[in-house]
């Protein structure tokens, strides 16, 4: 029983070392973004690349990217539906 506590209390200190070096990652990071230019990525990504995720998040940014795009769209056709016909435009106002 004892070595099972004391296993428990190993384990349970690897993960609080963990948590305390993710957080202090990303203490880091936030501060270097908050120095940078807004939108801008760089300073996630040796956070990003210290997780394995880079291939994720280049995918999620594409896809971000794309509904981005897709929105500022929409929202042009909107805006010229919106002078063409304003009752038409209210409509399609409430059905988004």
């Amino acid at each position: 029983m004892l070595s099972r506590v004391a296993d428990s209390l190993y384990w349970i200190n690897r993960f609080v070392e963990r948590a305390e070096n993710i957080s202090r990652f990303l203490e880091v990071s936030e501060a270097m973004a908050l120095d940078n230019p807004s939108g801008n990525a760089e300073p996630w990504l040796p956070l990003i690349d210290a997780s394995g995720d880079r291939q994720l998040f280049d995918q999620v940014v594409v896809f971000v990217i794309a509904h981005v795009q897709m929105f500022a769209v929409f929202r042009q056709h909107t805006q010229l539906l919106d002078k063409l016909d304003p009752a038409a435009s209210s409509a399609v106002a409430t059905h988004f």
